[in-house]
């Protein structure tokens, strides 16, 4: 994601542009899995952009209340990883030995959903799914 991308879809939501939210977004944009606070702030040094975790934790709270960004539990501890979830939601495979977390293809629950919602008569507008398990190498060891 491009700053011009950054800057873009944070004022189409109503969020202040500034340089570091810009920054936050572009690294969850770019990341392969959902990243701590550590992780992020870690990322943002190495661009020399200095924020402190404070600042972090309220810029993923504004873009949590967005929609922008999700929130997820990380198995191997209390801390929790995010997501850029601004063009549309995604499910993740989380191992519980090493922690690694694997975006899927497609959501597995659509048509769960669908059905739930004519049984029930219940507009749903959205839902979360982690799953949780041991990765292949994990498994191999």
């Amino acid at each position: 994601m491009t700053k011009v991308q950054a800057a873009d879809l944070l004022r189409r939501n109503g969020i202040k542009k500034t340089r570091q939210r810009e920054a936050v977004v572009r690294i969850l944009a770019e990341a392969q899995a959902p990243l701590s606070v550590d992780s992020i702030h870690v990322r943002l040094r190495h661009k020399d952009d200095s924020v402190n975790l404070s600042t972090i934790y309220r810029m993923l709270e504004v873009l949590l209340e967005k929609g922008l960004v999700e929130q997820m539990h990380h198995p191997l501890g209390s801390k929790f990883t995010y997501v850029l979830s601004a063009y549309g939601h995604s499910h993740h495979l989380t191992c519980t030995r090493c922690g690694v977390s694997t975006r899927m293809d497609s959501c597995p629950v659509t048509t769960a959903l669908g059905q739930l919602e004519a049984s029930h008569n219940f507009h749903i507008t959205g839902h979360r799914l982690e799953v949780f398990g041991v990765c292949a190498a994990c498994k191999s060891k």
